[in-house]
């Protein structure tokens, strides 16, 4: 019996390391196109590190992205503050994914960038958008619930928090800095470079009362400047929920856009987490729409 256990044991184990080490080409070949295949119709917009053989990396704007990931070898290098048309035919592409990205761009960016998506992709084809859902994280800061915040707690914003832009340990930050810092980087007091124009924890707070709740994240989020941005390009400068999500795909020609979840994308393909929906699944928001 022990025996047999262990034989077990040893295929399940062999069969986790085939599934981890996967790239799900097989799907593709069954869903899509050769020449879509071949041709890599599949964009990763803000993609870093990410590899997969069916898919093309779009990334940059930066040195920052330019020398850690060396994108113009591994796909297309593109500034997405630019508002140029990604390099892409009409009517081309199979699936365009982004995850942790539109965070770190500001609203006309991102409105160029769904137009853009909306002109690439083929009737039929999906956009997937992953993104910090802001209401989770204001409804924690409402409660005064640090631990939602776990990870104010880490080292690498703390023995290096400068490196982080930040002026203090994140663990030594208010919560509400630590919320702005969240959405509104630049304009928060712990920001090592930021504003002219810092928000104070007192200002925060009388902001949510003499405002609606969309306007006051949208005045932070405008004292965020782009050039600053650019140079330190993993900080966030912009806020999502799935209403904002919603009305500004739509405006860009998408029709019926829709909340997903982790790993229920109607893409098999976009089902492994071995290479999408790895970024703080728990504190994102996944919203799909099909042209």
């Amino acid at each position: 019996m022990k025996k047999l256990i262990m034989k077990i044991g040893s295929r399940v184990a062999q069969y986790l390391r085939t599934l981890n080490t996967s790239t799900d080409e097989s799907t593709y070949r069954e869903i899509y196109p050769l020449e879509s295949i071949e041709e890599k119709r599949f964009y990763n917009i803000g993609a870093g590190d990410f590899s997969h053989p069916c898919w093309t990396n779009i990334d940059g704007g930066s040195k920052y992205y330019k020398e850690l990931y060396k994108i113009k070898d591994t796909g297309i290098y593109h500034d997405l503050f630019d508002h140029l048309p990604l390099p892409i035919e009409d009517n081309s592409a199979e699936v365009i994914y982004t995850s942790h990205t539109i965070g770190l761009i500001d609203d006309a960016s991102v409105n160029f960038l769904f137009n853009d998506c909306y002109r690439m992709l083929k009737p039929g084809g999906i956009l997937r958008i992953v993104t910090p859902d802001t209401d989770l994280y204001y409804k924690a800061w409402r409660r005064n619930d640090r631990k939602f915040y776990y990870w104010t707690d880490e080292e690498i914003y703390n023995s290096d928090y400068e490196k982080q832009c930040l002026n203090i340990p994140l663990s030594k930050a208010t919560l509400t800095q630590v919320f702005l810092e969240e959405f509104a980087a630049a304009a928060s007091e712990i920001a090592l470079a930021g504003s002219e124009k810092r928000i104070s924890d007192k200002e925060f707070e009388q902001l949510f009362r003499d405002k609606s709740y969309e306007d006051a994240l949208s005045y932070c989020t405008s004292l965020c400047s782009i050039e600053l941005q650019k140079n330190f390009p993993f900080r966030h400068m912009n806020w999502f929920n799935e209403e904002k999500l919603k009305k500004m795909l739509i405006i860009s020609g998408f029709k019926q856009p829709y909340r997903s979840g982790y790993q229920q994308s109607i893409s098999p393909v976009l089902r492994n987490v071995k290479f999408f929906d790895k970024t703080v699944p728990q504190l994102s928001i996944f919203m799909e729409v099909v042209k």
